[in-house]
């Protein structure tokens, strides 16, 4: 399972950062459990529902791509408009990618 992140947008505003991602399956086993139980969730939830534009123009939209087994499912939410599975797999990711560049 391979997962990628994207963030586009905030303040100032800035284009598309290069993706980051992680290799799933290369982490310690209660990791991948963990993530994948992460990465069920969110597909279990799906995208939000569609609202009205938000009042926050300075929000930064995310990206993040699960690709698991030949299946590719993709989920773009912004800070304003986030669901709770979509912000637990953020969450989680993002202290991954942090603790990385610690190393």
């Amino acid at each position: 399972m391979r997962i990628s992140l994207e963030k586009d947008g905030g303040w100032p505003p800035r284009t598309a950062l290069q993706p980051k991602a992680v290799e799933v399956d290369q982490l310690p086993a209660e990791t991948v459990a963990h993530v994948r139980g992460l990465a069920a969730s969110l597909k279990k939830s799906g995208q939000p529902e569609t609202r009205q534009p938000s009042a926050a123009r300075d929000a930064i939209s995310y990206s993040i791509v699960i690709d698991d087994n030949g299946e590719r499912l993709s989920f773009k939410q912004r800070d304003a408009q986030m669901t709770r599975e979509f912000d637990a797999m953020l969450n989680w990711l993002e202290d991954h990618f942090a603790q990385a560049r610690k190393k």
